[in-house]
């Protein structure tokens, strides 16, 4: 299975199923394909993650008229999103109830759409239709509901910006009235018109939570790596789980993962043989900086003869403190590091998240808006 195929490896990879089709358009994540009866998404990255969505939507969105009931498929290992085509035209700006219709089918539907934009958007015979299926949608949530409202809003008004998503993105932060006059009457609207559709009985949209986890596995992973999960932090995690500390075979690279900040003297004495191995350990743990503090738990190590460094941690999300980190990755020695401390700056998407190695409040966590 090619890794991140390019458009005409994953052409001849799709072609073996679905002969006789052409290429309607690429993204970040797909490239997207038809035969002319069918629209193909051939997602080339974190197949797995995908197939997950391909789950979530499948049928979600059956009976919507401004969505495609959305099918999936796997293929050699690569996950294609599938649904009906039709001829279309660029979204050229106004269609309101359109859009106030298409706001409250997202939020019926449990969904909304982090990324709601003119290119994602096409009319057709039928109406205005929704395009774009993959990692932009969300589980529902208000917060969410409200950001995906504004930007349908802007798309109404400003189709045409050439910097639309810069611009969609400053005015979520700058509310400047001359660009959100008349925004609370559409949103009034879209949300009225979700209360008296919302559907009942339909299973929550959820994500994996452990995304963050697949990415660092697959980026720290060697031939000579074990993975090891030692808890049910997520109910999708992409690893096998152990049950017992003698199945760890410690002459092998090791990549823990477990749920808790309590380590064993059991499981302690296995690192320890590891690293006497001349074995690289990691670990994934409930991120120490909101569960007692870091330099509590340096200490809990050090008492057993471990040293930790900071390698990473999970992109963060919103908490009653403002935002939360719920997990960290660390790199175990027996001796103390030469830098026991670094800062780790990570990007996610328009913000600059930073985490400092020391013994500090939530507040670490900065959130720095930037102009993309």
């Amino acid at each position: 299975m090619p890794e991140n195929p390019s458009m005409i490896e994953s052409k001849s990879i799709l072609e073996r199923c679905h002969p006789n089709v052409r290429l309607l358009g690429t993204g970040d994540e797909s490239f997207v394909f038809t035969d002319g009866t069918k629209v193909y998404k051939f997602f080339r990255i974190e197949s797995e993650y995908y197939s997950h969505i391909g789950k979530q939507i499948k049928d979600r969105f059956k009976g919507c008229r401004h969505f495609y009931d959305v099918d999936y498929e796997t293929i050699e290992g690569h996950t294609i999103f599938i649904y009906d085509y039709e001829p279309s035209r660029s979204f050229t700006g106004g269609m309101e109830q359109e859009l106030i219709e298409m706001m409250s089918e997202f939020a019926s539907c449990g969904v909304a759409c982090k990324d709601i934009k003119p290119n994602n958007l096409r009319i057709t015979t039928s109406g205005l239709k929704f395009i774009d299926y993959g990692h932009d949608l969300v589980p529902y949530s208000e917060s969410d509901f409200i950001s995906m409202c504004l930007r349908a809003f802007l798309c109404m008004k400003h189709w045409a910006n050439p910097q639309f998503i810069s611009f969609a993105q400053i005015t979520s932060y700058t509310w400047k009235s001359e660009h959100t006059d008349g925004f609370i009457n559409f949103f009034n609207r879209a949300y009225c018109r979700y209360l008296e559709n919302r559907q009942s009985g339909l299973s929550e949209f959820r994500l994996p939570s452990n995304r963050w986890v697949d990415r660092m596995i697959k980026e720290y992973y060697s031939d000579n790596t074990i993975v090891y999960c030692m808890s049910d932090m997520s109910e999708e995690l992409f690893v096998e789980r152990v049950s017992a500390i003698d199945d760890i075979d410690c002459s092998s690279d090791l990549f823990l993962i477990y749920g808790s900040l309590d380590i064993s003297d059991a499981l302690a004495h296995l690192i320890k043989n590891a690293l006497r191995n001349e074995r690289s350990v990691r670990t994934i743990v409930p991120n120490p900086f909101f569960n007692g503090g870091f330099a509590r738990y340096e200490k809990l190590l050090e008492s057993k003869g471990l040293y930790p460094t900071i390698l990473s941690h999970s992109d963060p999300v919103p908490c009653n403190e403002g935002l939360e980190s719920k997990l960290i990755l660390l790199e175990l020695s027996s001796s103390l590091p030469e830098k026991r401390h670094h800062s780790t700056p990570s990007r996610n998407e328009d913000y600059i998240f930073i985490i400092c190695g020391r013994d500090v409040p939530p507040g670490i966590y900065m959130r720095c808006w930037h102009s993309v």
